[in-house]
């Protein structure tokens, strides 16, 4: 899935209590987004790795039973 789920940590929460409302600078989100979407690239990237070793692994095994039968 290629949603942002952005932390409120992540950025700068201002509330106005007069107002009741909360707002976020443009910029925090941007920002946030940017580095959420470089831990996605990461996490995709791995998974990718790691079904890529799978493969080959099963491959190898595939390979061995086939010599030994």
């Amino acid at each position: 899935m290629n949603l942002p789920v952005l932390k409120a940590k992540d950025v700068n929460i201002q509330f106005d209590s007069a107002e009741e409302i909360a707002s976020i600078d443009p910029e925090d989100i941007e920002k946030a987004i940017v580095e959420w979407n470089e831990k996605a690239e990461t996490r995709r990237r791995a998974a990718k790795e790691e079904w890529l070793e799978s493969l080959v692994d099963e491959y190898r095994s595939e390979r061995r039973r086939k010599v030994k039968g």
